[in-house]
């Protein structure tokens, strides 16, 4: 009876030990999940932190390009006709350093008959 009881004693503690050592698997295991849980969520953080920052730049970017697309429909209507003034002034002026300034960006100084019938 007492190799019975001893075998038994044997089987309980080899029983016990694999429990146990099951038990700090689990719990290792465990607490790197909870850490992975942690570090994933500090991440999602920051990418919700960075995509309203995104936003608020996109917005900025549009309201720019709004502006920029009504300065270029203010140019197209008012540009023609400004460098149109400043070729006859320097024409009727005689304004040597007007036109050379003009032809050095890269406008064609016509007669004041030739353009467009202004005068």
């Amino acid at each position: 009876m007492d190799r019975i009881r001893m075998k038994w004693m044997y089987a309980v503690a080899a029983v016990a030990g694999c429990v146990l050592a099951i038990s700090c698997k689990f719990f290792l295991v465990h607490s790197e999940n909870l850490k992975l849980r942690s570090d994933s969520f500090r991440a999602q953080q920051s990418v919700e932190a960075l995509q309203s920052k995104v936003l608020l730049l996109k917005q900025q970017l549009d309201t720019q390009q709004i502006k920029l697309q009504k300065s270029a429909a203010i140019i197209n209507q008012v540009g023609p006709a400004l460098i149109d003034d400043i070729q006859n002034v320097s024409q009727k002026s005689g304004n040597l350093k007007l036109k050379l300034l003009l032809r050095e960006k890269g406008f064609e100084l016509l007669p004041i008959e030739n353009r467009n019938g202004i005068n």
